[in-house]
C-alpha cells in the first residue's frame, strides 16, 4: 500500500498528516522500502513516516505552528506533532497542490475541514 497518493497532481491523500518533516512531495518517493514502522525514532527518514502516519492539524485554526500532540505521545518523545494551518497553505503553496485530505481521526459529520478548506479529515466507521 502507498504512503500517499496525489490525485490529479493536486491533491496529496495520506492517512496522518505532514508534520513537521514533510516539506516536498518527493521526500515521500525518496523512503527506501520497504518500511519499518517505529516508535522509537532514530532518523530522519523514520519522523518522516511517523509525521505521515500520525500526526495531525492542531485543534483550531488559530493555533500555529508545529506544537506536541500529546494525546497521540503520551511518552512525551517529541516525535509526533500537531501542525497549524499556516503549515498546510505554505506546503501547498510551496508543492503546487490545492488540497490534502487525510483521514486517522473520528470527526462526527464524518468529514472536517481546517486551514481554510486546504485540509480535509474523512472519516468513515461502521457506527
Amino acid at each position: 500500500m502507498p504512503m500517499a497518493a496525489i490525485i490529479d497532481e493536486k491533491i496529496l491523500c495520506l492517512h496522518g498528516g505532514i508534520g513537521a518533516t514533510l516539506n516536498e512531495l518527493h521526500d515521500i518517493e525518496k523512503l527506501k522500502r520497504p518500511l519499518e514502522i517505529v516508535h522509537e525514532v532514530q532518523n530522519r527518514d523514520q519522523l518522516l513516516v511517523v509525521d505521515i502516519l500520525w500526526s495531525d492539524p492542531t485543534d483550531t485554526d488559530d493555533d500555529k505552528g508545529i506544537m506536541p500532540n500529546h494525546v497521540r505521545d503520551p511518552n512525551q518523545s517529541g516525535n509526533i506533532v500537531k501542525f497549524g494551518p499556516d503549515r498546510v497553505q505554505s506546503f501547498c503553496k510551496h508543492n503546487n497542490i490545492d488540497y490534502i485530505i487525510r483521514a486517522h481521526e473520528c470527526v462526527m459529520d464524518g468529514i472536517e475541514y481546517f486551514a481554510d478548506g486546504q485540509l480535509i479529515t474523512v472519516f468513515s466507521a461502521t457506527d
